[in-house]
């Protein structure tokens, strides 16, 4: 649920970018379709857990089956190292993938693409490397770069596309270990007693961000945690955002403060009955 949190929260953002921005250079971006800078918007950093994530949104009158095959081939690994796995494979009488570091899904309507970005023909020495890199710190980065796609036909039969790219995806940081993923509670909001910090996205330089807890107890103490101490802290609860999530039989909360803050609380039962979710939205 935490991940949903976030790739929501992330392709809102990115929706929202200007197409008159000024393109950064980002290092190793994701390549824009057919290299052509001009059909796609600036890139926006994103924060995960402390981890950096870029992302852009691209248009193109292409059909999505030409955006699709474009990213296919362009990141495409090849290498002794593929060629060796191609050979296992194929002795097992397994049919031998067209792209083995790519998993694709969807159809020319929607779909999208993720790779792993192997960058140069991957040798066994080089493999060796980056085994012993990644084994010292943990970071899939020094492994391969994560590159992610995602398409989707418009009503001219062109394509939208959200590229999203990071160079370094430490697992300690994702995983949190237990504890507090790294980042920052929202300033002035109190923390449920006993809940571990499970997921923080944000966009540099806005002030929109979301941060989730992991807890023990149920959505209804939370929500009852939240409408007494928020108070404390000088925020109004919006009342008519209550009676309507109560209506939807949720325990979901709405709060702003005189400067201009605003938060929304929502607090839900685990999938699996366990302890609950505490998602709590900065939305300006």
């Amino acid at each position: 649920m935490a991940c949903a949190f976030a790739l929501i929260y992330v392709d809102y953002r990115i929706a929202r970018a200007s197409v008159s921005d000024r393109l950064l250079g980002l290092g190793q971006r994701i390549a824009p379709y057919l290299d052509d800078a001009r059909g796609i918007e600036a890139p926006r950093e994103f924060h995960l857990n402390g981890v950096k994530i870029f992302g852009a949104v691209g248009h193109t009158a292409h059909p999505v089956s030409n955006v699709r095959k474009f990213y296919q081939e362009r990141y495409h690994a090849t290498g002794e190292v593929v060629d060796g796995i191609d050979r296992v494979i194929a002795k097992k009488g397994a049919r031998v993938p067209e792209h083995l570091n790519e998993l694709s899904f969807g159809d020319d309507r929607q779909g999208g693409m993720l790779a792993a970005d192997l960058g140069e023909k991957l040798t066994y020495g080089t493999l060796k490397k980056r085994m012993q890199k990644f084994i010292s710190s943990g970071d899939v980065g020094d492994l391969f770069h994560l590159r992610y796609v995602y398409f989707e036909k418009t009503g001219d039969n062109g394509t939208r596309y959200l590229t999203l790219w990071s160079d370094e995806m430490n697992l300690s940081r994702l995983g949190g270990n237990g504890g507090d993923v790294p980042g920052t509670d929202p300033q002035d909001v109190p923390r449920f007693p006993g809940s571990v910090r499970s997921l923080v996205a944000e966009e540099r330089g806005m002030p929109q961000r979301v941060v989730v807890y992991d807890a023990v107890g149920s959505p209804a103490i939370a929500k009852q945690f939240y409408r007494m101490h928020m108070a404390e802290k000088g925020w109004v609860e919006d009342e008519d955002f209550t009676r309507l999530s109560e209506r939807e039989g949720r325990n979901a909360l709405h709060f702003a403060r005189a400067e201009g803050r605003e938060v929304v609380v929502d607090a839900t039962t685990h999938s699996d009955g366990n302890g609950i979710s505490i998602c709590v939205v900065q939305t300006r």
